[in-house]
């Protein structure tokens, strides 16, 4: 579940998190916290605190704040005057004393907390929100801190943007915004009252910066939506108009939207190649039903260009059977392979004690395993990312989010073809074009040949597992799935294994200036009877055991060394021939059609569709 509350549910950690009292099917609960487990914190001050979260969804304009509820823990220190309150914007004075206090510009209401610690209170008179948001916050003084260890805010190791801002009558003299510092949110819950539709999915707009369109050519783009309503979304129909055509789609999902009234999500729509500069969008239906959101159509601002590449991005990491944390970098890829398709490209470079390694130079000097770089830029785990706690799950994702979000500087496609009946030769190219041409600037193109179901003899070949040693309830279903097959994983088939690799000096060079869309074709070769297995038990051993399995992938970097974009194609065909918009785990594009402005249908071929959440 990601962060924030989904309906009429609240989802809160072991720490004196006693059930929460049903209500109406008109109120819904608005919260940053998750499902990460909850911490406790401390100013080591005795003084007033005040702490918030930001609501600011435009969607929930004309709701009613009616309640709010807070989790303390007044056990930890001596504690009295607790507060919540509403404020547009957060706010100080100074009073006798000459310290800076809390000013809140709404209201303000006093509280007692439960036996456990719930600071729960109803509003005299409910607060209708605005296109302008609001802080929910509450506050507290510490009459006497006893250093005794007792830390008396609590907050969730969830992460939201506006989920912990905080000020302190000694220790934070202006209000500061602590959801980095502190990496989580505040335990703040805010029931809303209003018209919720069983069926309202409200779109607000694209989920890139970079809407470009290629002109007369199908896309496809993320758009964000969200449910308001009640029910679960598991289908969307939309409709579209651009310049002089419109056209229709349904989407079927395999997992559905849910209720969640705090984070959008993404899907990639299809539209049809029609020219122009913006785009209307209707979500018309839902689950077979009209669409009850009065926020269901928008327009949205297209760029159209004469070439927009296929944007697509590398993930190489150092493994090994050997390597018990390194299950990990294989359930991470499983899963950025569901959710992106070709859009993610995965290279396993097995070293060390390892039946597969067959000395390819890894694209990076790790100095544990598993690592991994993504584009050729800094190390990071396969699974946790950039959060060297190794806490945050899945926190690769918003790092291939971030990169797949940016515009391709080039295009890149890859084709292969057997040079001899023996199939020991293999001729490898790559096409590349840059949409603004360059000048003055040094590229090569790089190729790799990897391998898919990879399988050996049992004890050789076994991966070491420690995955169910470990803190489970970090995991993603993928991770746990993992973590269950037990230590060793005997009779595993290995994917993405890199069989032969181009050093950087074995690159192609492309030329020192190419013109916008001119296109370069670099070429290369790779001769099979290399790739064999250079560890001392097998060495010798030829990888190459189904030649139906073998792919090429093609990388362009530049000065630095760093992917500029990439491709891969199974031995034989061409990356062209491969659906860069895809119908992935999660949905699926039952129909996409194209009318003229006359209500003319037209033909299309659909590229699918893919959903991000």
């Amino acid at each position: 579940m990601k962060p924030g509350l989904r309906n009429l549910a609240v989802a809160v950690s072991a720490i004196a998190f006693a059930s929460l009292q049903s209500f109406a099917l008109d109120t819904k609960i608005f919260t940053f916290v998750g499902d990460r487990p909850m911490v406790t914190h401390t100013t080591c001050r005795a003084e007033t605190c005040d702490l918030a979260i930001h609501l600011d969804n435009p969607f929930l304009n004309g709701k009613k704040v009616t309640r709010i509820r807070v989790l303390t823990d007044p056990k930890a220190q001596p504690m009295e005057d607790f507060k919540v309150w509403l404020s547009m914007s957060l706010n100080l004075e100074e009073n006798e004393a000459g310290e800076n206090v809390n000013a809140p510009d709404i209201l303000s209401v006093s509280g007692t907390p439960d036996s456990e610690g719930w600071l729960d209170v109803t509003l005299p008179e409910p607060y209708t929100l605005t296109d302008k948001g609001v802080y929910a916050g509450y506050s507290f003084t510490i009459t006497e801190y006893s250093g005794d260890g007792g830390k008396p805010i609590p907050y969730s190791q969830d992460r939201h943007p506006g989920g912990f801002w905080f000020h302190g009558t000694k220790s934070a003299i202006e209000w500061m915004d602590c959801e980095d510092q502190m990496n989580g949110v505040l335990p703040v819950y805010v029931y809303l009252e209003g018209e919720y539709p069983p069926v309202s999915v409200a779109v607000s707009g694209w989920d890139t910066e970079f809407p470009y369109v290629q002109i007369d050519r199908e896309f496809s783009l993320p758009v964000k939506m969200m449910n308001l309503g009640s029910e679960p979304i598991r289908e969307i129909a939309y409709r579209y108009t651009m310049q002089n055509s419109v056209g229709e789609g349904k989407v079927t999902l395999v997992n559905p939207i849910v209720p969640d009234i705090v984070d959008p999500t993404t899907l990639y729509l299809t539209f049809g190649a029609l020219g122009g500069h913006t785009v209307r969008l209707d979500l018309r239906e839902a689950n077979g039903e009209a669409n009850g959101s009065e926020f269901s159509g928008i327009d949205l601002p297209v760029e159209c260009r004469t070439l927009v590449p296929v944007k697509r991005v590398l993930l190489e990491e150092g493994t090994g059977t050997w390597c018990s944390a390194c299950p990990r970098g294989t359930a991470a890829i499983e899963s950025l392979n569901s959710l992106y398709g070709t859009r993610v490209i995965a290279a396993a470079y097995h070293a060390g004690n390892d039946p597969m390694s067959t000395g390819a130079r890894l694209p990076a000097s790790f100095s544990y395993f598993p690592g991994a770089v993504l584009n050729r830029g800094d190390i990071i785990d396969p699974y946790y990312g950039d959060d060297q706690t190794l806490s945050q799950a899945f926190a690769i994702r918003p790092l291939v989010d971030e990169a797949l979000d940016l515009p391709a500087e080039a295009s890149v496609e890859v084709m292969s073809e057997w040079i001899d009946e023996a199939h020991d030769m293999l001729d490898v190219s790559a096409e590349t074009a840059f949409p603004e041409g360059y000048s003055g600037k040094s590229y090569k193109m790089l190729f790799i040949l990897t391998a898919d179901g990879l399988k050996g003899p049992s004890p050789l070949w076994d991966q070491a597992n420690g995955l169910g040693n470990w803190n489970q309830d970090s995991y993603d279903e993928n991770m746990k799935a993992w973590a269950a097959k037990g230590n060793p994983i005997v009779g595993l088939e290995y994917d993405h294994v890199v069989l032969l690799a181009n050093a950087a000096y074995e690159g192609v060079p492309l030329p020192d200036a190419m013109e916008p869309a001119e296109t370069f074709l670099a070429r290369g070769t790779f001769n099979l009877k290399k790739a064999v297995s250079v560890f001392e038990r097998n060495k010798g051993e030829s990888l190459v055991q189904d030649e139906n399995k073998l792919s090429v992938i093609a990388l362009l970097v530049d000065a630095d060394g760093h992917v500029v974009n990439c491709a891969k194609a199974p031995v034989g065909e061409s990356s062209l021939s491969a659906v860069d918009v895809f119908t992935s785990e999660e949905c699926r594009l039952t129909s996409t059609e194209y009318y003229d402005i006359s209500g003319r249908r037209l033909s299309s071929d659909v590229c699918g569709i893919q959903i991000r959440i």
